[in-house]
């Protein structure tokens, strides 16, 4: 099965939800697993599994069009069957919809504030709830949002969900003599 990770937070791009993904990307099980993110400031990295484009449009209504787009286009020309979707609005309303037009399955990864941030107006918390619906997991990023998930969807839909915590990345000797220089010593 390739898989691709859609996503708006990808490394150099600093920050919890992008150390994430990288992380969920190096150690995924599957070699054949590839990126589709964001261009920026970032974008002079040359990894052969990331495609950087631009998902989201500023003048565009819907702004998510741009990723519609793009994402058919990759996975036509890489078949990809299966989409890790990284974040349930914008970029899961453009899986929802593609789902429906070109043959994959979608998971959708939830860390905390985007479930918040969709259940904020009603339109958004529908939505929200047709794109859970339609995914075959739910992957949260602690047991607690696991549990809020839980409690808007009901049992049914709970047997999807699945729990990754984050995870570390191993640290070098030197890398650790200079983390050991910043702790103060009352701790």
């Amino acid at each position: 099965m390739k898989t691709l990770l859609f996503t708006l937070e990808y490394p150099p791009q600093k920050g919890g939800v992008s150390n994430y993904y990288h992380n969920l990307v190096q150690n995924w099980p599957d070699s054949r697993i590839g990126v589709l993110t964001v261009p920026g400031a970032w974008n002079n990295t040359k990894e052969e599994k990331i495609t950087r484009k631009k998902l989201l449009s500023s003048w565009l209504r819907p702004r998510w069009l741009p990723g519609f787009w793009h994402l058919a286009q990759r996975i036509r020309k890489s078949k990809y069957t299966h989409i890790l979707v990284g974040q349930i609005l914008p970029l899961g309303i453009v899986s929802y919809y593609l789902s429906f037009l070109m043959k994959f399955r979608y998971a959708v990864i939830i860390h905390g504030m985007d479930w918040t941030w969709a259940l904020k107006k009603k339109r958004k918390r529908n939505m929200a709830r047709k794109i859970l619906n339609r995914a075959d997991k739910i992957i949260c990023g602690n047991t607690y949002v696991a549990s809020l998930i839980k409690k808007e969807l009901g049992v049914q839909q709970s047997l999807k969900i699945k729990v990754v915590n984050p995870g570390l990345s191993p640290v070098e000797p030197s890398q650790n003599k200079n983390i050991q220089k910043k702790i103060p010593r009352s701790l």
